[in-house]
């Protein structure tokens, strides 16, 4: 007997959303071919009902209210790539769970600081949340970590990961060029958030971090706990003694248990110039994991772009507009990122240094919600 398809609602049709309707529509075959199982999307959801976006929607049902299409009887997952870590993303993650529907998501500004709270509930509801692409664009780390090395203990996460940082450091030392010079190149080439210090104050990365410091460590997500120090104070100078050391900057997250418990630390860092961190170049990620029986394994992949963070790039324009002025005004005097955790801002990084990875890993949720294990704890429904 045919399985019924998987009927999925989307909402939040930016660069994330229309990059999943994109592979959907591509893979339909391949996806039924491995899964067993059609997968189909019932309705979306975005801002505007009228922008083109270069993708057909005439075969989906429209809903202006996410929350709606949370609670749609012909939705069985509903995939939230709206971003931000509450509004509009939050309450209809919240809806979903509450009627009872999986939930996929590549919001890791939520995630980072409300994920044992929806795991807790998605757990009560007998329901799981899938993140994936949540964490390093198209690097399969979530599941490395939580399936691939569930026999390992993890001693050190580290890594790389965030494109529009990376780009701005290895822009700087390519081009011998300023901070200043390098970041105007980047928000002009649309690689920066609305407020760019999400990206180059390490907000972006911490919220990552935190995440896999979860999984890896087995507690629960502690962002407000993660030491965050930007690029924004890195000069040229920086760059050039850094090389003529042997070493490169990085902005680079490092989570391990030490004497005092877990530390979580996301900030500029010397790497040897000549290490697989060292020789990372433009938006690539990075995620080194560290177990005492495996040793050593290092992920590398695309970390930003088309399907990557889960983020509605439609979301970004509710205060692109306002904030803008405003905020190159602060980063032409080297005011923000100088350091500290500096604005914590509601939306998630969306640069588009790289395109296409994270809708893979989107889409691989797809595939482990259809086969997917009911539960036994809120940390499974976070964790698996």
């Amino acid at each position: 007997m045919t399985a019924a398809p998987l009927r999925l609602g989307i909402a939040g049709l930016g660069t994330v959303g229309v990059g999943v309707l994109k592979m959907i529509q591509k893979n339909a075959v391949l996806i039924t071919q491995r899964t067993g199982r059609e997968v189909t999307v019932s309705a979306v959801c975005a801002q505007s009902r009228d922008k083109d976006r270069g993708v057909d929607l005439s075969g989906y049902a429209w809903e202006d209210d996410p929350v709606v299409l949370a609670k749609r009887d012909d939705v069985d997952v509903f995939v939230e790539l709206i971003g931000g870590s509450t509004g509009p993303a939050k309450q209809a993650t919240q809806a979903a769970i509450a009627a009872g529907k999986d939930v996929i998501t590549a919001n890791k500004a939520m995630l980072a600081e409300h994920g044992h709270s929806l795991a807790l509930s998605a757990e009560a509801a007998g329901r799981v949340i899938r993140y994936e692409a949540a964490v390093a664009g198209g690097i399969p780390v979530v599941k490395a970590l939580t399936e691939g090395l569930a026999g390992n203990e993890v001693q050190r996460v580290l890594g790389v990961m965030n494109g529009s940082c990376n780009y701005i450091l290895t822009r700087m030392e390519d081009a011998g060029l300023t901070y200043e010079e390098v970041f105007a190149e980047a928000d002009g080439l649309g690689y920066l958030e609305a407020d760019p210090n999400l990206d180059v104050g390490g907000i972006d990365a911490a919220h990552k971090l935190a995440i896999l410091a979860s999984i890896a460590f087995g507690t629960e997500v502690d962002f407000a706990s993660v030491v965050i120090e930007g690029i924004g104070a890195i000069t040229i100078e920086d760059i050039r003694a850094a090389a003529d050391m042997g070493y490169r900057v990085k902005l680079l997250g490092v989570a391990q248990k030490t004497g005092r418990g877990l530390e979580q630390r996301m900030t500029p860092c010397l790497v040897p110039a000549n290490s697989p961190l060292g020789q990372l170049q433009g938006g690539t990620n990075m995620v080194i994991l560290e177990g005492g029986d495996v040793g050593q394994i290092v992920l590398r992949g695309a970390g930003a772009g088309e399907g990557v963070h889960g983020e509605d790039e439609e979301t970004k324009g509710y205060e692109r507009g306002r904030e803008r002025a405003e905020v190159l005004r602060r980063h032409a005097a080297r005011g923000a990122g100088q350091g500290g955790r500096g604005h914590r801002g509601d939306h998630v990084s969306g640069s588009l240094v790289a395109r296409g990875a994270g809708a893979i890993n989107n889409q691989t949720d797809i595939f482990t919600t259809i086969r997917r294990l009911t539960p036994s704890s809120a940390s499974a429904a976070w964790a698996r």
